[in-house]
């Protein structure tokens, strides 16, 4: 409260909710374990039925990216849905119900603090590229965000490199001794940060 009058903006108090242990903002959850979604969302999307047609497929897949953030491997299973014409078989099924299940019990994302060590692991595949923001606190890497593209390159791990321009540690899953042209064009654009590549072999 003392920072709001620091900054002359005095609110409403009969219209404000003092000493609570967490609060709603913009759809999503901030306590003080994380930030999780509305548990409005959830569900919403734990009483969703298959999709019948294309224009109920894009309902649920715009609820998929509105939760981009809590899930993993997001391309792996968006691939199915992405065809020209209308298909809706074993795959397809198999993929809604997997994404539901994710999407109805999402994990509970660590806040970002600017004081904290960033790590930002990644996978890519023939069809996709996913990614994960971390940070340390303690002995544990926790998740902050999550991001999944479907194609080769990913704006949201750019956009997030940009943003924390912290020493950052890239985890990827090929050895970097021989660079083809398109990963040294990643390599130009990253010239610019501090950060170093570690080669984290398949299991």
């Amino acid at each position: 409260m003392s920072l709001l009058f620091r900054r002359r903006l005095l609110p409403t108090f009969s219209k404000t909710h003092r000493c609570q242990s967490e609060v709603v903002f913009l759809g999503h959850i901030i306590s003080a374990s994380g930030i999780r979604p509305d548990s409005r969302k959830t569900e919403a999307i734990r009483d969703i039925k298959e999709p019948s047609n294309v224009s109920e497929l894009r309902s649920f897949l715009g609820m998929v990216n509105q939760l981009g953030n809590w899930l993993k491997k997001t391309s792996h299973f968006v691939i199915s849905f992405q065809r020209k014409t209308w298909v809706w078989d074993v795959d397809q099924a198999r993929a809604f119900k997997t994404l539901k299940d994710a999407l109805s019990s999402p994990p509970v994302l660590a806040m970002y603090h600017l004081n904290k060590e960033p790590k930002v692991s990644v996978d890519a595949l023939s069809y996709g590229l996913g990614a994960v923001l971390l940070q340390e606190w303690g002995d544990k890497w926790k998740p902050v965000a999550y991001a999944s593209r479907s194609h080769a390159r990913s704006p949201q791990l750019n956009n997030a490199m940009r943003r924390w321009k912290r020493k950052a540690c890239l985890f990827g899953d090929q050895a970097l001794d021989l660079l083809p042209l398109r990963i040294q064009w990643f390599r130009m654009r990253l010239m610019q940060y501090l950060y170093f590549i570690v080669h984290v072999p398949r299991k």
